[in-house]
């Protein structure tokens, strides 16, 4: 052992630097070593543990997510968001469930203000305000972000005007910022649309055949489940698109949750996700984040019976009274609403033309 004290001893200066490295040499290193070793095997342990996953995504994301980090594996410019206060409602549309009366379904469907093709699209097919003509008691709006142009403000206030049909939240519309409109959407039924038993989420790109859907759902009476075609195991990306780092959420696997082009819960669903958001940090990926993070703390599970029953891609005359959900619809939707309500032996109304103001 070095005898450090001997260092006061020795007549020159660069002698005693050289007697105190070698002891830092001797001393700290091995101690460095095996520290490193501890902490290595503790993250490799912890990574491959059984841990429930929404509690290691809670643990990670009570510290702060630049600490520690300097380079963003990711590279993605996502907006701070916040669970525990929502933003206000710029257009409630309060009465919308009121006045339509007799519901059994009210769906929200994302939206944005540019999207108007799309809208009329929906308002046009399955969304239709004459749908209890086919035996479906559903109602839709369309939930969208703050205008940031001139042109914007001009199409929300119109088609408001108009339809009565369009949600407005005081927050930024974009890509990343879809949780949070999927928690204001739920806020939105919770307060105005409670009484409705089942809500439906959908995008405004997707074909919903509502005759079957609407028959599937009332022989199943309330449910604490989610009816949608259900992800199981899938990894987390670290890159690309769908690319979420570490702290937001740890796991290698998400838990399962929902395709996001279209989903349905009980009523009496809403409250409990979201109470559940207020005990889990948001994630941007909201398919992920609502229907596995926030479903799982809810106790909400994941049915089956539907899976079946989505297409993905495309849409053919053979899947006429087998699919109930097309997803990212390209052909004409309105055309094959036609097809798919004469496939069940029903006629359309004599629906007026558009308004043009």
């Amino acid at each position: 052992m070095l005898n450090l004290l001997s260092c006061r001893r020795l007549p020159f200066v660069n002698k005693c630097v050289a007697v105190w490295r070698r002891w830092v040499v001797a001393t700290l290193v091995p101690v460095g070593v095996v520290a490193g070793f501890l902490l290595g095997h503790t993250s490799f342990v912890y990574s491959n543990s059984s841990l429930d996953q929404s509690q290691a995504f809670n643990d990670a994301a009570a510290d702060p997510p630049n600490q520690g980090r300097h380079v963003s594996e990711c590279n993605l410019n996502i907006p701070t968001i916040s669970t525990s206060e929502l933003p206000e409602f710029l257009i409630a549309e309060s009465d919308f469930c009121t006045r339509r009366g007799n519901l059994t379904m009210v769906a929200y469907i994302h939206s944005h203000i540019s999207g108007v093709e799309k809208r009329q699209e929906t308002r046009a097919t399955w969304a239709s305000r004459w749908a209890e003509n086919l035996g479906v008691r559903l109602a839709a709006v369309f939930m969208v972000g703050r205008a940031r142009t001139h042109r914007e403000k001009e199409i929300v206030e119109r088609e408001s005007r108009l339809y009565g049909d369009i949600v407005q939240g005081n927050y930024t519309d974009t890509y990343y910022t879809l949780s949070l409109k999927a928690l204001m959407a739920l806020e939105w039924v919770q307060q105005h649309c409670s009484h409705v038993p089942w809500v439906l989420h959908a995008d405004d790109d997707v074909l919903i055949d509502t005759v079957s859907y609407s028959k599937f759902l009332n022989a199943r009476g309330s449910s604490n489940r989610l009816f949608c075609h259900a992800w199981k195991s899938s990894l987390v990306r670290r890159t690309g698109k769908w690319c979420v780092e570490k702290y937001e959420f740890p796991g290698k696997k998400y838990p399962p949750y929902c395709a996001g082009g279209a989903w349905v819960v009980a009523n009496k669903g809403v409250p409990r996700l979201l109470k559940a958001a207020t005990h889990a940090p948001p994630l941007w990926v909201d398919d992920v984040y609502v229907t596995g993070i926030l479903a799982r703390k809810a106790g909400l599970r994941h049915s089956w019976a539907l899976s079946a029953h989505f297409r993905m891609t495309g849409i053919e005359e053979q899947d006429l009274g087998k699919t109930m959900v097309w997803f990212n619809v390209t052909e004409t939707r309105t055309e094959w609403w036609r097809k798919l309500v004469k496939h069940h032996g029903l006629t359309l109304p004599h629906l007026p033309p558009p308004p043009s103001s």
